[in-house]
């Protein structure tokens, strides 16, 4: 996998995480921040497709938003 394919699966689980975020009633980064702990900085970073959450992250994400990890990653559609 090359450069070009990791940034366009960042971009992608970023805009489902946005999208999800939203449908689970978190209006704002800054919400789901809170609500798991951690810097708004990281979600958007993950959201905007700079960085990618870790599994660990994806399980929690998908937890807290209500969706299976292979939808919030992409494998599958709901």
């Amino acid at each position: 996998m090359d450069e070009m394919q990791r940034k366009e699966i960042a971009v992608d689980i970023g805009k489902r995480l946005s999208e999800y975020r939203k449908k689970a009633g978190f209006r704002s980064q800054t919400d789901l921040a809170e609500y798991m702990n951690c810097s708004r900085t990281r979600i958007a970073y993950w959201e905007a497709g700079r960085r990618t959450p870790d599994i660990f992250d994806i399980i929690q994400l998908a937890e807290i938003l209500k969706v299976s990890p292979a939808i919030l990653c992409g494998f599958r559609k709901q």
